[in-house]
């Protein structure tokens, strides 16, 4: 099969790139031709991870990934884009649209994109990352007829799609959830020797610092020395943040600033993490935490077990949302005001950790190997081809 893999324009996407590379990886892996390309109004973006581009009067790596780059702002080269697709047994979009940001819709006033989906000449398949399609992205409600499949990257989003926050045209096209693709599985669980009978380093994977609720875990921090929590994000909370006396009691030094708030302690704010660098900091972590109180089935929880790490979420999380798919068997849950006590109790007790670690990785062995996830949504695209339709839930279930 032939897949053309059309990414839109997002803003620091480090989850979709990480979905996005394995299953092109799982895809090539089972003898598919993959092709990845990035639509953007005039055709220019850096697409190369080995470089540097000036983000914020700093330097970093651009979350990119290796691809080819086309314009869809002029006829010309619409007409070129609807001739490519011909060439293509189907398109996936690896999200809806672009990020609606104010420079975003400044450039495409008209929501040009949305040719993307009406010059096609194949059948397409759209993949939905988050919940908040109604709120980020509800134009594209106007290209639905032309939606062909409707792939979710995990069961919560795939209930607000269908029930919550109703999309349209569901019942023209087949709807589907899997979960999302991490490793291959000969690469499950790498660890570093040293976590293994030390567990002691904590992280958090955080894009947007506000959204996780740094301010929960930031209070409970102080004053704890038994384990080094290592916290990445950015984002408008975290200049609010840093401003308070609980951040500058439990932050001993901020990497993003170059200031010291407490020696003593040994938790570091380190700020904006690339795509690139997750894997690095997961092989040297022991414990990954999410203190949102949301439901979620994310990479930010799932990612980390795969190499080993402990998954520390709120109960609450737990609770909020009727699609969740993580048990307390596979993460350790409690209270958001408990956060701290739970992740003590892995780091200082090696039978707890040495337990909850084995029940991760085997948790990601049974449903997120890159080849395992590739393999059926091969199979959901069988069925677009063949004009199948309906809302056919998690991929895993309907193929057993």
């Amino acid at each position: 099969m032939k897949i053309w893999i059309v990414y839109p324009e997002l803003n620091q996407p480090g989850g979709v790139n990480t979905w996005v590379e394995n299953t092109i990886s799982g895809f090539r892996h089972l003898g598919h031709t993959v092709d990845l390309t990035y639509a953007t109004m005039h055709g220019k973006m850096n697409v190369s991870p080995t470089q540097y581009t000036k983000t914020g009067g700093k330097m970093r790596h651009d979350d990119r990934l290796p691809a080819d780059c086309m314009a869809y702002g002029n006829e010309n080269a619409l007409l070129e884009y609807s001739d490519r697709s011909r060439n293509y047994d189907i398109v996936m979009f690896a999200h809806p649209g672009p990020h609606p940001t104010k420079s975003y819709l400044k450039s495409d006033p008209n929501m040009l994109w949305k040719q993307l989906y009406e010059r096609l000449q194949v059948p397409c398949v759209v993949v939905f990352h988050d919940d908040g399609w109604k709120d980020t992205n509800p134009w594209i409600t106007d290209v639905a007829p032309h939606i062909d499949g409707i792939l979710a990257a995990q069961s919560r989003f795939y209930g607000y799609l269908l029930q919550d926050k109703p999309f349209p045209m569901q019942e023209s096209c087949l709807a589907a959830w899997d979960y999302q693709p991490i490793v291959p599985v000969g690469n499950i669980g790498m660890y570093d020797n040293d976590k293994y009978t030390n567990p002691r380093t904590v992280v958090t994977l955080a894009q947007w610092v506000g959204w996780k609720n740094y301010n929960i875990l930031i209070r409970q921090l102080r004053g704890v020395y038994s384990f080094a929590c290592h916290l990445h994000g950015t984002g408008i909370e975290y200049y609010y943040q840093r401003k308070t006396d609980e951040w500058k009691c439990a932050i001993g030094f901020d990497m993003a600033q170059h200031v010291w708030y407490n020696r003593n302690s040994p938790h570091v704010y380190e700020g904006y993490m690339s795509y690139r660098s997750v894997p690095l900091v997961l092989q040297h972590a022991s414990v990954a935490v999410d203190a949102s109180t949301r439901g979620r089935e994310n990479m930010g929880m799932i990612e980390p077990m795969a190499y080993g790490c402990v998954s520390v979420v709120t109960s609450e999380a737990m609770a909020s949302s009727p699609y969740q798919k993580l048990t307390e068997d596979v993460v350790v849950a409690v209270p958001s005001d408990m956060l701290v006590d739970a992740i003590e109790d892995v780091c200082l007790n090696y039978t707890l950790y040495h337990r909850e670690r084995e029940n991760a990785l085997e948790y990601v062995r049974k449903h997120h190997t890159i080849e395992a996830v590739s393999s059926r949504i091969i199979k959901m695209f069988e069925m677009v081809l063949d004009g199948e339709s309906g809302q056919i839930g998690g991929l895993g279930d309907y193929l057993a």
